[in-house]
């Protein structure tokens, strides 16, 4: 009988938090940008009082993690979100960053696509590569940005850390041809160059494509992948 109390306790200040969440996202507007789903510093500290205050027995960490998960579907329960595709690359990443697991997500196989859904309304929002830090501005979402007959606007950035990663059933020594987004491919040709120097390399639409094809390949045919821990 406690245990269904705290339960019932519990789904009526979840959903008292949602009502909160939509209240405050309706009060700020589109221009404001879009309520972020990760814990702020000052959030996390009063969560970490009020643990201590109640004495636990749960870590700070457990409370952190059910809090992460809560406010992503709080913040963007109702959102839908085109991001390039396939599942996997770093701009789903980057979308599942700002909008949690439990958003609506429409996969691209271009970044125009993107546009076209959020110039359509078949998604409410588009996560679109910007720029990084080795290969400069990504020039085709500036263009579609600055061209767009709807006037779309900016509300949101990601910054994600990329951590690319070699994906093969090869050893390393066999692997022949490495495939993967041009701008991944640019951002680790030192280290191909010294590790992989005689592989063939090859573009593909997106990393998350290469890693298909790799994780397709038997390991005699020496094909690996530059792509994310994600995928």
């Amino acid at each position: 009988k406690m245990l269904d109390d705290c339960d019932d306790a519990l789904v009526l200040l979840l959903n008292e938090r949602a009502k909160a969440m939509e209240a405050l996202w309706q009060a700020r507007g589109p221009e404001e940008g879009i309520p972020s789903a990760a814990l702020s510093p000052m959030t996390i500290e009063r969560l970490n009082n009020s643990n201590a205050a109640v004495g636990g027995p749960l870590p700070d960490s457990s409370i952190r993690n059910v809090f992460q998960e809560v406010s992503k579907v709080c913040c963007q329960m109702r959102h839908s979100v085109s991001y390039l595709g396939p599942p996997a690359t770093f701009s789903h990443q980057a979308a599942r960053t700002r909008f949690g697991v439990n958003s609506c997500y429409v996969q691209c196989d271009r970044i125009s696509d993107i546009f076209y859904h959020v110039e359509k309304g078949t998604t409410d929002y588009g996560v679109a590569p910007v720029e990084n830090s080795t290969e400069g501005a990504v020039t085709q979402t500036l263009d579609l940005l600055a061209n767009s007959d709807e006037d779309l606007e900016v509300v949101a950035e990601v910054c994600l850390d990329i951590q690319h990663n070699l994906l093969s059933h090869a050893d390393l020594h066999r692997i022949q041809r490495v495939f993967s987004h041009p701008q991944a491919l640019a951002q680790c040709r030192n280290w191909l160059q010294t590790h992989v120097p005689g592989a063939a390399i090859s573009s593909e639409a997106s990393t998350a494509r290469a890693a298909q094809i790799a994780s397709q390949a038997s390991p005699e045919e020496g094909i690996a992948a530059v792509s994310s821990t994600l995928a």
